[in-house]
């Protein structure tokens, strides 16, 4: 006689509006090596429904998992967002941008990168970011926002668009500065632009 238990293994239902789904991917979906054990936190499918999301909002929206920018939601700062043509990354003190426009010379394809001659990185002094979350989102737009991690009235929010070569960075009681190797400032005119600099804009090229 074989007897089975089925209810020993039965998820519960979520209750979710009119419907319901369940409450965790089945244990046979798990993939070795992520599955560790009998227990129904051990597999790779718990891992990724019960990881953290770095976001303003991650209960009443849907958030994209296979967008250019899913890195800044599944990390506490972000890989290279690649938004074209520029790259843009999140970091503890702020935030970098690349153009990247050659690859590496690797002979092979593994190993292959593309890559910058140098990086613009915007900084603020006593300032570091708790994390990076990712605030407002299209097809093709994202505005993230990052508060300091002792003083969260200290932020910086990020705003870019893919296919668009501009970064907008708006801040707020912080002073940002600018770190740059290769580059040459200008005023409107063209003219040379010198510093200390009081003003709301001048231009930078950069390499």
């Amino acid at each position: 006689m074989l007897l089975w238990n089925h209810g020993s293994f039965a998820q519960k239902l979520i209750k979710l509006g009119a419907g319901t789904y369940a409450e965790y991917p089945p244990l046979n979906e798990a993939e070795k090596p992520f599955y560790k054990g009998s227990d129904s936190w051990g597999d790779w499918s718990q891992l990724r429904t019960n990881m953290k999301l770095y976001a303003v909002d991650t209960t009443t929206r849907a958030i994209p998992s296979a967008k250019w920018w899913t890195s800044l939601v599944t990390t506490q700062y972000s890989d290279n967002l690649w938004a074209y043509p520029g790259v843009t990354n999140a970091e503890d003190f702020g935030l970098y941008l690349e153009y990247p426009d050659h690859w590496n010379n690797t002979g092979t394809e593994k190993g292959r990168q593309f890559l910058s001659n140098s990086r613009i990185e915007v900084r603020a002094d006593n300032y570091t970011a708790a994390s990076a979350l990712a605030r407002r989102w299209s097809d093709y737009t994202l505005d993230f926002i990052m508060k300091d991690k002792v003083d969260p009235s200290k932020e910086m929010a990020v705003s870019l668009a893919r296919g668009v070569p501009f970064t907008w960075i708006e801040t707020a009681n912080i002073k940002p500065y600018i770190v740059a190797d290769s580059a040459t400032f200008f005023k409107a005119d063209g003219s040379v632009q010198t510093f200390p600099f009081t003003g709301d804009h001048f231009g930078m090229y950069h390499k």
